[in-house]
């Protein structure tokens, strides 16, 4: 069970507003949610794609600039590994998770 979430469709960077429903029943009719679209290449994705860069685990034989793709994949592998073993090195995943959730906003 989830929310549905129906955004119209934008081509150009901007807010638009969005329907929320939930088992087919629309809600905050009233009130409709935000949502912004960006584009990949403005300089706030850039830029939060280079401080995440800083935070992540490298490995042995990384290219100096690692993909977007890599990048989020690894962040994503952090946030995995903080959840599912909360009792070993917690305080080094809470520190990494911090850096990974301040580099992104």
């Amino acid at each position: 069970h989830a929310i549905r979430v129906q955004t119209p469709p934008r081509h150009i960077p901007g807010v638009v507003e969005v329907t929320l429903s939930y088992k087919s029943k629309q809600f905050c009719k009233g009130a409709p949610g935000r949502f912004i679209y960006t584009a990949l290449n403005e300089p706030t994705i850039d830029y939060g794609f280079q401080r995440l860069q800083k935070v992540i685990p490298r490995h042995p034989g990384d290219p100096e600039k690692l993909a977007k793709e890599i990048l989020l994949k690894r962040a994503a592998d952090l946030v995995e590994a903080l959840y599912g073993n909360p009792h070993s090195n917690q305080d080094m995943l809470l520190k990494r998770a911090a850096d990974i959730a301040e580099a992104l906003y």
